[in-house]
């Protein structure tokens, strides 16, 4: 399964949301690394929680965010929030308890949505939170 490679592309122009972006890029390689090691057994579990972990640490920091500055698309960009974080719980929840995730499809979900959310979701929050910071 390709990486994601960072780049200028997915940059929203706040340097902690891009920081945070990084982090949860870098874990999903890492699963994607895990998913494609043939040889040393990595645990996915483990990894699958860190990145549940930290994806709703950066959820909720990009919520205060959006709370103080009164978003206007704060319902709708939360509801997506809570749909991954959703959707993560079950599939954590389905290898728990022995159930076959398959890792192509994990893989890929984990790297299409992140990347659309990205680029179609955060970077409305990043152009608002910039145009307030130079108002």
């Amino acid at each position: 399964m390709p990486r994601i490679n960072w780049s200028s592309m997915l940059s929203v122009g706040v340097p902690e949301i891009d920081r945070q972006h990084q982090i949860l890029i870098g874990l999903i390689n890492q699963l994607s690394d895990a998913a494609d090691d043939s040889g040393v057994r990595v645990d996915i579990p483990a990894i699958l929680d860190e990145l549940v972990r930290y994806t709703e640490y950066h959820f909720s920091f990009e919520e205060k965010l959006m709370q103080d500055t009164n978003y206007r698309d704060y319902a709708e960009h939360q509801r997506e929030h809570h749909t991954f974080i959703n959707k993560m719980k079950e599939l954590v929840g389905r290898l728990e308890h022995g159930e076959p995730v398959p890792g192509p499809e994990l893989l890929r979900f984990l790297r299409d949505w992140l990347v659309s959310h990205i680029l179609h979701v955060d970077r409305k929050l990043g152009d608002v939170l910039n145009s307030s910071a130079g108002a």
